[in-house]
């Protein structure tokens, strides 16, 4: 009995996060073979972006003029200096992702691997709520 009530007191006093949403304007597009960069290196693209990581960091969505695609996170881990947050998650095609999001919420990074190229997304966060 002593177990439980100990077990739901830790459940009750670790708090929730809440969900939180941020905006990106532009975006810098890499693709990689190996670790070569292919073509004459990255390109930088004005895309406008919501992304939207929800309460108890279970989804994060990504809605853009044309789509929303919805990311189901299936790990997170933290860097050793607890900088950045590492969330690896698959979308609803079962292609699968990792998301990079700096702990002063000024970027989100995104890469996948498809056909054998690594494909790295940078989104310089503008605005966050």
């Amino acid at each position: 009995m002593k177990t439980i009530i100990s077990i739901l007191l830790v459940c009750i006093t670790i708090p929730s996060i809440a969900q939180i949403s941020m905006t990106s304007e532009m975006v810098e597009i890499c693709t990689y073979e190996g670790d070569r960069t292919i073509s004459s290196g990255c390109e930088l693209r004005d895309l406008k972006s919501l992304f939207v990581l929800s309460e108890g960091e279970t989804m994060i969505m990504h809605t853009l003029e044309t789509s929303k695609t919805t990311y189901y996170i299936d790990r997170k881990e933290v860097s050793d200096d607890g900088k950045a947050h590492f969330f690896f998650a698959t979308d609803t095609g079962g292609y699968k992702y990792i998301f990079v999001i700096d702990s002063e919420l000024t970027y989100v990074k995104i890469a996948m691997v498809k056909d054998n190229l690594t494909y790295t997304y940078v989104f310089a966060i503008v605005n966050t709520f």
